[in-house]
């Protein structure tokens, strides 16, 4: 249950740096820190990034090793909450419209492991 809701957590943190970017915003983790250096700001895309892909492994591998009790305890984390899943498929979609995650064209977790991290995920929800 602890591994779970720190996994809720970190998609959490992709969904509300995906809402503050389409707002227009700055990293919502660096509020009053506007003038953040680029590489501290890749730093957080890239432990986004991994943090959703792990979020994900971890959902997907807990609801197929014991499917019933799985799926409570993932629906208790809070990770088929409709904002979070939106998260996850806008992180496949559009993994650097928002800013949250790398530029797919450029990382290649972002390109190849969380689109499949994350349609494991769904495919069990």
């Amino acid at each position: 249950a602890d591994a779970l809701a720190l996994a809720a957590r970190a998609v959490d943190a992709v969904a509300r740096a995906q809402q503050q970017q389409r707002r227009g915003d700055d990293d919502m983790e660096d509020e009053g820190d506007h003038h953040e250096d680029e590489s501290i700001k890749d730093s957080k895309r890239r432990l986004r990034r991994d943090g959703l892909r792990h979020a994900c492994d971890l959902a997907t591998a807990l609801m197929t090793s014991t499917p019933g009790r799985g799926h409570r305890e993932v629906e208790r984390a809070g990770l088929w909450e409709p904002r979070l899943l939106r998260a996850c498929v806008d992180a496949v979609a559009c993994p650097d419209a928002y800013g949250a995650l790398p530029a797919a064209d450029e990382d290649d977790a972002t390109r190849d492991f969380v689109p499949k991290a994350v349609a494991a995920f769904l495919a069990l929800t």
